[in-house]
């Protein structure tokens, strides 16, 4: 007896919801496609700046004198400015650096 009458409030609900429900979704999809725009323009400017960083690192390195002194008085960043500047994609040197 519960179950039929749960059945007749759910169509009822369906019924009444449905218009509220395609609104509610097309205002979530186009939330949804904003978010990626602004994700994928971050990612961007993120990606670019970590090239900037990581080519800064090598131009740093190839200095003779800042490698010897960051190997010889900071050997950790030493060490991981060289993961970084030898890594051959940006996850290589991201995974490296955590």
């Amino acid at each position: 007896m519960a179950l039929r009458e749960a059945g007749k409030q759910f169509k009822t609900m369906k019924r009444i919801e449905k218009p509220d429900f395609n609104a509610r979704m097309e205002r979530e999809m186009k939330s949804l496609q904003q978010n990626t725009k602004t994700a994928e323009k971050a990612y961007g400017e993120r990606l670019f700046n970590l090239t900037v960083a990581r080519s800064y690192i090598k131009r740093l390195l190839g200095n003779a004198k800042i490698a010897k002194y960051l190997k010889a008085n900071h050997p950790d960043i030493f060490s991981e400015f060289i993961a970084i500047a030898t890594a051959e994609t940006l996850q290589e040197s991201t995974t490296t650096a955590q």
